[in-house]
């Protein structure tokens, strides 16, 4: 084989291998946005740059089904149960975790306002992942005194969360979720979760202004 020859396959050779890093370089930089993306929640931009988040419904724990209850294991190792009717008010339920960019700015709201999200009159309570996947002395730095954990497998699975954060507002005078979806600011939530509890307010009243329902206005 000539000289010739062989610079041709060297040069063709180091050709085919700097188009596959190139390739390989592309790939990663696509997978690299998609991770950002979900973590920042799923957002779209309407209307001049506003911004405004797509609710998630889930197909386990769809608005207007029966909310699952929520159990797990405390910060400091006890039992807890949370419950999710027989009450007149509302419950927000927050899977968060540790290590989401995005739940930094839930934890640090609920930190600073005593558990709760000023905007929002409903008890909130965060549900993470259990033992195996979280450290509870991360998580206590993270929530501080005041905000309600849970650590539970179960509840992620039963809501069938499908990334962090996401949220579920329940009524708990009828143990129903009336409000689901993703968001990575805590006033944009807020606005979501209170526009899903007028709604229901609006269905139940219009249920008993037809008879629909049989039930009472609440």
């Amino acid at each position: 084989m000539s000289e010739t020859v062989l610079w041709g396959l060297t040069i063709a050779l180091l050709i085919t291998t700097g188009l596959l890093i190139l390739l390989v370089i592309g790939l990663l930089r696509s997978y690299g946005e998609l991770v950002r993306v979900l973590d920042a929640g799923i957002k779209v931009n309407i209307d001049q740059g506003a911004s405004q988040t797509l609710p998630m419904a889930s197909s386990m724990a769809a608005p207007g089904t029966e909310a699952p209850g929520i159990a797990g294991e405390t910060l400091s190792g006890g039992a807890r149960v949370v419950a999710t009717s027989g009450a007149e008010d509302h419950l927000l339920v927050a899977f968060l975790s540790s290590g989401c960019g995005s739940c930094v700015p839930f934890w640090r709201e609920l930190r600073a306002n005593q558990g709760r999200l000023p905007d929002l009159e409903a008890e909130v309570v965060v549900v993470t992942k259990g033992v195996d996947r979280e450290e509870p002395g991360k998580l206590q730095e993270l929530a501080g005194s005041d905000v309600q954990v849970i650590m539970s497998d179960e509840s992620w699975s039963a809501y069938d969360v499908p990334l962090t954060p996401h949220f579920a507002l329940i009524d708990r005078s009828g143990g129903t979720i009336i409000g689901e979806g993703s968001s990575a600011d805590p006033t944009a939530l807020a606005d979501l979760m209170r526009r899903a509890a007028a709604d229901a307010r609006n269905v139940t009243r219009r249920e008993f202004l037809t008879g629909s329902n049989g039930g009472d206005a609440r």
